[in-house]
């Protein structure tokens, strides 16, 4: 009897874990770089999008490269066009910080996020920004 609840209850530990990779999130992203410390972006529901870069040397120059702007559709990530990017160039420093409106950009309803490309001296890094629903 105690053999067969053994076996039932290590089938269920199986299957358990099974399913829990089956459900796993699959947009998780490495948090390690080499360059950047973080790199975010966070978009407000005011669709003013707040660029946050954080590298552990002192670099020459961070910058935003490069912007777009994807929309959730069907459980997938779309794109939907390219952004401006932040005017702002941080120089001898290791942190860099840009505010900037995505309101004519971001027109009509659904779930949105950014992506976005940093560059630190020549070493680039891609991340995405929390996801906004606009109603």
């Amino acid at each position: 009897m105690m053999h067969m609840l053994r076996r039932v209850f290590a089938v269920l530990l199986v299957l358990a874990a099974l399913l829990s990779c089956a459900f796993a999130d699959d947009s998780v992203e490495p948090c390690a770089d080499v360059t950047f410390l973080s790199a975010t972006c966070s978009l407000g529901m005011d669709k003013v999008a707040t660029f946050t870069l954080m590298t552990d040397i002192l670099a020459g120059r961070i910058v935003v490269t490069n912007a777009w702007l994807e929309q959730q559709s069907n459980g997938r990530w779309v794109y939907v066009k390219t952004l401006a990017v932040p005017a702002t160039i941080a120089t001898n420093t290791i942190s860099y910080s840009a505010t900037l409106s995505y309101s004519s950009a971001i027109t009509t309803r659904g779930t949105f996020r950014i992506g976005f490309t940093a560059d630190a001296d020549g070493h680039q890094i891609t991340r995405y920004s929390n996801s906004r629903r606009f109603i």
